[in-house]
């Protein structure tokens, strides 16, 4: 991932007018070639973090911004030392500020290029991934910029990987290895994104703007076909075509109790005591040998796929109203949005991948995003069981909620955003 950044990367990041960043580029200077700081004097005047209410997309997250002490005016630095109270290294973090401050922040400039080379630097002096984040984002957010989770993820990676690449890698072995003809092995990343983790912070500030009295009514008057008359069979018939086979289970542990023909007349089970499944994506209902279970015979394994059509999206921590108006807001094809018959709400995505390794892929782009929201991240796996709606899970019913066979590719409220009665009080949305 080495190289400039994608400036076509994230649509929307801000108006792409063609200008380019004005940087002194660190992609050579890894370690600590800047002017140095003296760490007792005062930052900059970019170091303090200002009052400004971000003007922000609806997929926006809401990085945490660090806290100004009042005396020395810096960022987690209650002492004018090397360090402050979190082991922040301020002369590396004076350095790292003086750098960003001569990148072209203003307004209407696209901005992934000077994410990424402050990423860069960031990087290579070793600092704190969350400050370096929240500095990034009050520069952009300060501009009226829009932040896109992803795209910011994206530049981060490129960045990390970069200052991996150069620290690990060594000119004169690999010249030694060309002589003799072998081949350059490629460096290991030494440096790691931080693991995505739920923020009830972020999901609440991504869905403030949506002023539903009742965000289910809005979400079930958007559905296709009508969620309370609309059958388990049905449902079925609509998502997936004529002749595909769907496994339905009673029992998770187990190779499926049915196998369901799109469009035949087989019946399906009402619900079990445990509610009901189905594997998400369409199989040919033979058994293959999963290499991965040292080649045990399964009907419910990547093997038996014949589509990798959906994504699978659940969530056990999120507020069910909360996550059900990020699933209206998030940029993605839904197909479908339905209950478990307990605290969590399902929903199909629709991939329409070629293959398993292009699911992967597609998946991976928009992991960080949706886990930050509440997705659970186990979930997010191309075999995965998911509840058949309209199916009694004990005395509960798995509630379908909407459903869309054909999904465009914006959200449920880009589909909506037209209407004269959508609740909101953003602008321009």
């Amino acid at each position: 991932m080495n190289g400039p950044p994608n400036n076509n990367e994230a649509a929307g990041d801000c108006a792409p007018d063609g200008h380019n960043v004005e940087n002194p580029s660190p992609e050579n200077d890894v370690s600590t070639q800047q002017e140095e700081v003296s760490a007792s004097d005062p930052p900059p005047q970019a170091a303090v973090v200002a009052d400004v209410q971000p003007k922000c997309s609806e997929t926006q997250a809401n990085f945490e911004k660090p806290e100004k002490h009042e005396e020395h005016g810096c960022m987690n630095s209650p002492k004018p030392n090397n360090h402050g109270a979190a082991g922040v290294n301020l002369r590396q973090w004076h350095k790292f500020l003086l750098y960003v401050r001569r990148l072209n922040w203003a307004k209407g400039v696209t901005k992934h290029e000077q994410q990424y080379h402050a990423f860069l630097r960031a990087a290579s002096l070793g600092l704190d991934f969350n400050m370096v984040v929240a500095e990034i984002s009050r520069r952009v957010e300060a501009v009226g910029g829009q932040l896109l989770p992803h795209a910011l993820e994206r530049q981060a990676e490129r960045a990390y990987d970069h200052v991996a690449n150069e620290a690990t890698k060594s000119p004169k072995s690999q010249a030694i290895q060309k002589l003799k003809g072998g081949m350059v092995p490629k460096p290991q990343r030494t440096t790691k994104m931080p693991r995505a983790e739920f923020s009830l912070k972020t999901l609440k500030k991504t869905t403030e703007g949506m002023l539903f009295e009742n965000v289910r009514e809005f979400v079930e008057s958007k559905s296709v076909l009508p969620p309370a008359t609309t059958t388990s069979q049905q449902f079925l018939n609509a998502l997936y075509h004529a002749g595909e086979n769907i496994i339905v289970f009673t029992k998770f542990e187990s190779q499926g109790q049915f196998v369901y023909s799109i469009n035949s007349d087989a019946g399906l089970p009402e619900g079990g005591p445990d509610g009901v499944w189905f594997l998400s994506n369409p199989v040919d209902g033979r058994k293959h040998p999963n290499p991965r279970q040292g080649g045990k015979l399964s009907r419910r394994s990547e093997e038996s796929v014949t589509s990798w059509r959906y994504l699978v999206l659940e969530s056990d921590e999120a507020p069910f109203d909360d996550w059900l108006r990020f699933l209206v807001l998030v940029p993605l094809p839904i197909a479908a949005i339905y209950t478990s018959g307990g605290k969590s709400i399902h929903a199909l995505v629709r991939m329409d991948a070629a293959s398993k390794q292009e699911w992967d892929v597609t998946k991976k782009k928009i992991e960080r995003t949706l886990v930050v929201h509440g997705a659970d991240p186990a979930a997010l796996t191309a075999v995965r069981l998911t509840r058949l709606p309209q199916c009694w899970r004990g005395a509960k019913r798995q509630e379908l909620l909407y459903i869309n066979p054909e999904p465009g590719r914006g959200s449920i409220w880009d589909l909506t955003s037209t209407s004269d009665n959508v609740p909101t009080s953003r602008e321009g949305v």
